[in-house]
């Protein structure tokens, strides 16, 4: 049988499809072929049989242009670890093309069948009169959850200027949390998400009052300008809903044009808060020289998307969502990633601090930009790491852990990072090495 060549995954794609490490662990403890007395691929699906301690095997499914993935075993998280093992077993070349077994061709022509009947379901552009008014009632009423949970924001920022930062820091912290409840509950989870990440900062921190003051500016900043948005620009408004946390629906975010381009993906990054998951990936157009952000989420372990990888290079289209210096995007027309073929080129570190300031011009509330940087590693006697070259240098933040995987993936001093330019300096996400990208 003649099946397409698909480009075999790398460890760390099948790793990042994995909902936690636990699942990434005892994936790798039964990818052996012995355990599996069928396996098989057939273009883009991927079917195996995995012997457990019962009578039957479980059934695993993986759909590679996902990704998808089945698998009759009783576990909740997603995908669960015999299909995590398939996937390994696919990539060290353990499966051979075959025809695909009844179960795997059964579940194919399921979503086959379920993917037509979504494309024939009416757009939301042809919807009726009374499911428009509909729609536009709901987002009144939460505009005025919105009004009103930052008026009480509002005021309690006020509270607590006039009253000062010097009290006990537990009681601040649980004052912080319960608004950001309140911003929750005034379904503006941008708010919230601030207002629990200053909770987070201890009076141990060092220079946490700057930081509680800068946090606390930039909230009554937000509220004012959501309290003056009919005064705004249509797309500084937008930005202002954004930073809020107000729903986009992606069909009208593709419904507006897109940018094509062969797109290098060159950083990804997780953060979690609470039982939510948020993925961003790092995109740069090859002819435009623009920057794009894909960002997911996932709660209760199911697994981010993975589709796009550091390393790789993509043919699409990309819409940018509403908002004046906005880079989160939505894809179309996207083909199979392939291997980066081109080198990006980097700037150096007086281009990256006035790419920083003008992102900030553009939207205030931004909290970090995308910056391809070439330098040299620096190492003060603190122990503090920086990149520098002859027009100055950019702290470099983030855990001890990535820093010391950039000092040996750079093996040198010369370097080429990409990586989240803040106010508080570089995050390193990877390292370009000639055509390679090394995440950290």
């Amino acid at each position: 049988m003649s099946t397409p060549a698909i480009e075999r995954w790398t460890t760390e794609r099948i790793d990042a499809q994995a909902p936690d490490a636990q699942t990434t662990r005892a994936g790798l403890k039964l990818a052996v072929p012995d355990r599996w007395p069928g396996l098989g691929v057939s273009e883009a699906l991927l079917w195996g049989l995995c012997q457990g301690s019962g009578k039957k095997p479980y059934q695993v499914c993986v759909d590679l242009s996902g990704p998808a993935y089945k698998c009759s075993c009783p576990s909740r998280k997603f995908p669960c670890k015999h299909a995590v093992a398939l996937l390994h077993l696919w990539s060290q070349g353990e499966v051979e093309p075959a025809e695909p077994a009844d179960f795997a061709e059964e579940w194919r022509r399921r979503r086959a069948d379920r993917a037509t009947k979504a494309a024939a379901k009416t757009s939301r552009s042809e919807r009726s009169a009374e499911q428009r008014a509909d729609a536009e009632a709901r987002a009144a009423r939460r505009e005025q959850r919105i009004t009103d949970g930052l008026a009480d924001l509002d005021r309690w920022l006020g509270d607590q200027l006039h009253e000062g930062l010097a009290r006990a820091g537990t009681h601040r912290r649980d004052e912080l949390r319960d608004m950001a409840a309140r911003m929750v509950d005034a379904q503006a989870p941008g708010m919230a998400t601030r207002l629990t990440a200053l909770a987070d900062v201890s009076d141990a921190t060092p220079g946490w009052p700057a930081a509680v003051v800068e946090g606390f500016g930039m909230m009554r900043l937000l509220t004012r300008a959501w309290q003056r948005r009919a005064e705004l620009p249509e797309d500084v408004a937008a930005t202002v809903r954004s930073h809020l946390g107000v729903p986009v629906h992606v069909e009208d975010v593709l419904a507006g044009p897109g940018i094509e381009d062969t797109w290098a993906v060159l950083g990804m990054r997780d953060s979690k808060e609470g039982r939510v998951v948020a993925r961003r990936v790092w995109l740069l157009g090859r002819r435009t020289g623009r920057w794009a952000l894909q960002l997911s989420f996932a709660a209760n372990h199911v697994a981010l998307p993975a589709d796009l990888f550091p390393g790789q290079q993509v043919e699409a289209s990309t819409h940018p969502y509403p908002g004046r210096g906005q880079l989160r995007c939505a894809l179309s027309s996207q083909r199979e990633p392939q291997p980066l073929s081109w080198q990006p080129q980097p700037v150096g570190t007086a281009a990256a601090r006035v790419a920083w300031r003008d992102a900030v011009a553009l939207d205030p509330w931004t909290e970090n930009h995308p910056v391809l940087v070439a330098g040299r590693l620096a190492v003060d006697d603190s122990g503090s790491y920086a990149l520098s070259d002859d027009d100055g240098a950019l702290p470099l933040v983030g855990g001890l852990v990535g820093l010391r995987r950039l000092a040996l993936a750079a093996g040198r001093d010369d370097l080429v990072a990409f990586g989240e330019l803040s106010t508080e300096g570089l995050r390193p996400l990877s390292v370009l090495d000639g055509g390679r990208v090394r995440s950290l």
